[in-house]
């Protein structure tokens, strides 16, 4: 299904409408609360991920949130519900988090959700987002700050992060005895490159252009079992840099893959 059949199930129209309220309002308040401050980025991730990318996504957390995210969210959200594993837990982590889009859309199914960046701008928009709708999420740039949780769930992150296998075994040492550990990003395909915008580049704003089935589903063949997997077509709008090099369509369709596994007791 797409994410645009899939969306109908996750936050209903008045708080979709709310969030995307908050983001517009994030533009203002934000800086009226003096929230920014230098940047510090905890070292273990540094070392492992693009070191652009973190200055990208502070520069752009006051206008990251746009409807096609949300939707993009909701949908993903909703296939995530679908799956055969979920069920209402009591901890939940999203690891790379971001302003909290897939974070806002799966709250409900956790007596506590937690949500993790390296970027403190995005964080910052996340939290004021939280105060505003009444959601309580807790917020953490430390991995290592981090306490154990039933689920961690991540959705396009990984492919920011250079060293996917070490970073998942730092990850998976938070989960509580029988967690689950799902990973949601790019499927690789012939024309994932063009996800990104022509300028960016891998290496310095980004770590892959996706992963293969394989690839992904070797992270979780020590440790783990139940392995679960499932695909989403999504739809992005080109950035004008393809048009200018090549004739391609106003937006493209990629595939996100849902991969996860139970940490084996």
């Amino acid at each position: 299904r797409s994410i645009s059949e899939l969306s109908a199930s996750g936050l209903n129209g008045r708080g979709r409408a709310t969030v995307a309220w908050m983001a517009q309002l994030m533009v203002a308040s934000v800086f009226l609360c003096g929230l920014r401050r230098p940047r510090r980025w905890p070292l273990a991730m540094a070392t492992r991920t693009a070191w652009a990318s973190f200055a990208k996504f502070d520069n752009l957390a006051l206008t990251y949130d746009d409807a096609a995210k949300l939707e993009r969210a909701a949908g993903v959200a909703a296939a995530v519900r679908a799956r055969p594993w979920f069920r209402p837990m009591a901890s939940g982590l999203d690891f790379g988090a971001g302003t909290g889009l897939l974070t806002f859309e799966l709250a409900p199914a956790f007596e506590q959700v937690t949500a993790f960046d390296v970027s403190q701008g995005m964080l910052d928009v996340l939290r004021t987002k939280a105060e505003a709708t009444d959601v309580k999420v807790q917020t953490t740039t430390s991995l290592d700050a981090m306490g154990s949780f039933d689920l961690i769930f991540s959705m396009l992150a990984f492919h920011h992060i250079r060293d996917v296998p070490a970073d998942l075994r730092r990850l998976s040492s938070h989960l509580a005895p029988g967690g689950r550990l799902l990973v949601v990003d790019l499927l690789q395909t012939p024309n994932v490159r063009r996800f990104h915008k022509p300028t960016e580049e891998v290496g310095a704003h980004y770590e892959h252009d996706g992963f293969s089935a394989k690839t992904v589903q070797s992270w979780f063949d020590s440790g783990f079992d139940e392995f679960d997997w499932a695909e989403v077509p999504i739809r992005k709008a080109l950035d004008p840099g393809w048009r200018a090099v090549g004739d391609f369509d106003a937006e493209e369709e990629y595939t996100l893959f849902l991969a996860s596994a139970r940490l084996r007791e």
